[in-house]
């Protein structure tokens, strides 16, 4: 029955032949305008199945090409999706379709776009407030850490080293408030995490809008409150484990 309905829904296909890779990506681009999104993801395959048979290119780069595909399908529903919540005044987390973007992550996980993926799922499901307590901060920092284990040579490391060194700076203000929070050891080295970071981000990607917002805010420190050397990321293990 799930067959059938998929093939109702996408229509009449014919097999794939070398010729038909143009007209299989135009239904699938069609499907897609008609929010047919199951019928879209259909279409694509046989237009990139289609395109090897024929020989046509690189194999990478027609991977490349599907998934650069689904990535941009992806973020047009994201798009709407965000442009409907806000209207409503419900804009929140986790509330957004990821279809495509799960697809891509899917089929293509080499994908030069897969990481963009990754970052997108990640981050959407952040606290959506910190509030009080330092443990959505903490948490987004191992998030983030994991992130880029798994793509060290990711375009958006400079991103996400920035939004590291903005959470361990909070972490930095609240260990530095009154009780219950207040653990000036950890404030300290949260603070010297964070401009370290700042420090990594313009020594690595000068002229980047990151390393000047890096830049700016590590002037805004006084000179008496920066580490002397630069601290090792080991050092913070402990914070994991709430040692003192």
């Amino acid at each position: 029955m799930l067959i059938l309905l998929t093939f109702l829904l996408a229509g009449p296909v014919a097999a794939a032949s070398p010729n038909q890779a143009g007209l299989f990506y135009e239904r699938a681009q069609l499907a897609f305008q008609e929010s047919r999104d199951q019928a879209a993801l259909e279409w694509l395959s046989r237009a990139t199945n289609s395109e090897q048979e024929a020989g046509r290119g690189d194999y990478a780069l027609g991977l490349e090409k599907a998934a650069a595909t689904l990535f941009q399908w992806g973020q047009v529903r994201w798009q709407e999706k965000s442009r409907e919540l806000e209207a409503k005044g419900l804009l929140r987390k986790n509330q957004h379709p990821k279809f495509f973007f799960e697809e891509l992550r899917k089929r293509y996980p080499q994908s030069a776009v897969a990481d963009d993926a990754a970052l997108l799922f990640l981050e959407d499901g952040f606290c959506y407030e910190w509030g009080e307590d330092p443990a959505c901060p903490a948490f987004e920092i191992r998030q983030y850490e994991n992130f880029l284990e798994t793509y060290p040579f990711s375009d958006r490391r400079a991103h996400v080293l920035l939004e590291m060194a903005r959470r361990y700076r909070a972490l930095a203000e609240r260990y530095s408030e009154e009780a219950p929070w207040q653990n000036l050891a950890r404030a300290e080295l949260c603070g010297a995490m964070a401009q370290t970071l700042w420090r990594e981000l313009i020594a690595t990607y000068p002229g980047a809008d990151e390393a000047q917002a890096a830049s700016k805010s590590l002037d805004a420190i006084p000179p008496e409150q920066r580490p002397a050397i630069p601290i090792p990321p080991g050092v913070f293990g402990y914070l994991r484990e709430g040692q003192d």
